[in-house]
């Protein structure tokens, strides 16, 4: 239920970010593109789920938007303790591939985005060998917050979500941004 909680809460910040963002961007028609990586570590849940895991996000800005290719993988890392016969049913690892569309906001030292889309995830779930692999359409969602010291650095804060039909879940992440971000 509180990882539910939080995507809701996350649908409702892009919502309104991007409105307020449409009319408010700081970035001229004429101005130039803006392109970056955002490497992540991090904790990820849901209802039957916790671990640790990483994200990679490919990202690029210009005047028709937020265009971002991510890519996640959380592992349950020993974050709950094993037992043979309940591990045969439980979620123990989750990677994503998602395209995302959204909207950022950067002053010279601040940078903020939102972003969604559609993505497929895949599930694990037992223990080897005997482990079963399954997949979904998944609506990805996040939203980060990055100081940016230097044109090409950024250090920040990512939370993000994927609702889908089989196991919805939710991350919040240490990141790093490099590439052209002023």
């Amino acid at each position: 239920m509180k990882n539910f909680k939080i995507i809701i809460y996350l649908c409702m910040v892009i919502i309104l970010f991007q409105s307020s963002i449409k009319s408010q961007t700081n970035i001229k028609q004429n101005s130039t593109s803006l392109y970056w990586l955002t490497l992540g570590a991090g904790f990820f849940s849901n209802k039957d789920f916790s671990g640790f895991g990483g994200n990679i996000n490919a990202s690029y800005y210009s005047n028709i938007g937020l265009l971002s290719v991510r890519f996640l993988d959380a592992d349950k890392a020993g974050m709950e303790p094993t037992n043979v016969i309940t591990s045969s049913v439980k979620l123990n690892h989750i990677n994503e591939f998602s395209g995302m569309y959204g909207f950022n906001y950067h002053a010279s030292f601040l940078f903020i985005s939102v972003s969604s889309g559609i993505g497929i995830v895949w599930f694990k779930k037992g223990i080897t060998p005997s482990e079963v692999t399954t997949s979904t359409l998944g609506l990805p969602l996040d939203a980060e917050i990055f100081i940016s010291p230097l044109p090409v650095l950024g250090i920040g804060l990512k939370l993000l979500g994927n609702i889908n039909s089989k196991s919805s879940y939710s991350g919040f992440l240490i990141c790093l941004q490099l590439g052209k971000l002023k």
